[in-house]
């Protein structure tokens, strides 16, 4: 596993600092719609927000957010819950498999 470096750190905040309160409205959203809309539709919106550089990878339903990459095998998830909006490392593409 590769180390996030302070540079994908900063890259990573302001990204999530940009893309947190969108996060938090669909999220919210999707509580309400769920049986009515596809959640492919709220990844092209968070597509939208990530800066170049940063790899949409898909979204998910529990916990609802999305992962996304930094061009490298490394793959973060951005999560939101009744309780935080966050990110986290999940384990290497490579190291997964």
């Amino acid at each position: 596993m590769n180390p996030t470096t302070p540079a994908d750190l900063l890259r990573i905040n302001q990204m999530f600092d940009k893309v947190a309160p969108t996060l938090d409205s669909l999220a919210a959203r999707w509580q309400d719609e769920s049986e009515y809309e596809d959640i492919n539709e709220y990844g092209e919106a968070i597509q939208k927000l990530l800066p170049e550089g940063l790899t949409f990878i898909k979204m998910s339903k529990r916990p609802f957010g999305f992962l996304f990459s930094l061009g490298t095998s490394a793959r973060y998830a951005a999560i939101c819950n009744a309780r935080s909006i966050r990110w986290e490392r999940k384990p290497d593409a490579k190291s997964a498999a």
